[in-house]
């Protein structure tokens, strides 16, 4: 990782939806307003890149977008955050986008 950048923890996350008016309306702001269905509003800009499964597939690219955040839910899982899809918490053998800050 670049020097004076990090990965979000869940809490990065969380104060991101809510400066966007919660998780309801949060995604569709952040959303590429060419590669699915959102405004982009927010000027983020995120892609749908899908994901990585246990066994090297690639899943769902242009369809759904999920990020590691840094908080760990147990030694082998993370919190993440997704768009076009529920799962708030992945096993750390899958592979998920990374979006890290500016400290």
């Amino acid at each position: 990782m670049p020097d004076g950048w990090h990965v979000p923890s869940i809490l990065d996350w969380t104060i991101l939806t809510t400066s966007l008016g919660g998780l309801d309306l949060a995604g569709a702001k952040m959303k590429s307003a060419t590669a699915w269905d959102g405004t982009d509003v927010s000027g983020i800009n995120f892609l749908p890149g899908g994901y990585r499964n246990t066994i090297s597939e690639f899943n769902h690219a242009g369809k759904i977008g999920s990020w590691w955040s840094a908080t760990e839910a147990s030694s082998s899982e993370s919190w993440s955050f997704s768009l076009g899809r529920g799962t708030p918490v992945d096993s750390k053998r899958v592979g998920l986008s990374v979006r890290c800050l500016k400290d």
